[in-house]
């Protein structure tokens, strides 16, 4: 697959020396995520065969179970300096101010599973989000900038 589909398929990199039971969790949750998806996938189906007869009656929850091209990221951020959040801010591309250290994309997936955000402190320790701006943007329809608050323990979906 990585060949056939190369600009979508690389190999994973894990640090397995330094944290062999991050790629086995990793995958126990993104497996997680798929089956749960699936689960939403299906009520999504019942629900637009319910306004547009001619949908297929489990066209998403196909598309969720035949996919061999599932993508998982794990977005890791490093501090940044005062300079470097004064720099994003004033030139990030989104027209407002907003500092964005991922960077706005357009996800192009059927169904878009997401979890809760750790924060972590230099000693490696999980600590409490102490930035209220910190975290996921989307912006609506009508181009409305939301704040994405995911809890501790849940799964998001994004149709689309």
């Amino acid at each position: 697959m990585i060949e056939k589909y190369a600009p979508f398929v690389h190999p994973n990199i894990w640090p397995d020396e330094d944290l062999p039971e991050l790629a086995p969790a990793f995958k126990d949750l993104g497996q997680l995520i798929v089956d749960v998806g699936e689960l939403v996938a299906m009520q999504v189906d019942k629900y637009v065969n319910s306004k547009c007869a001619a949908y297929e009656s489990d066209r998403l929850t196909r598309v969720i179970r035949s996919s061999k091209c599932c993508k998982a990221r794990l977005l890791h951020y490093f501090a940044r300096t005062t300079d470097e959040i004064a720099a994003m801010e004033a030139d990030n591309g989104a027209g407002d101010g907003f500092s964005s250290w991922c960077g706005w994309h357009n996800d192009h997936g059927s169904l878009t599973g997401l979890v809760s955000a750790m924060y972590i402190d230099k000693e490696f320790n999980i600590v409490e989000n102490t930035d209220s701006t910190a975290g996921l943007y989307a912006r609506s329809r009508s181009s409305e900038l939301v704040k994405v608050n995911i809890p501790q323990n849940h799964i998001a979906f994004q149709i689309g």
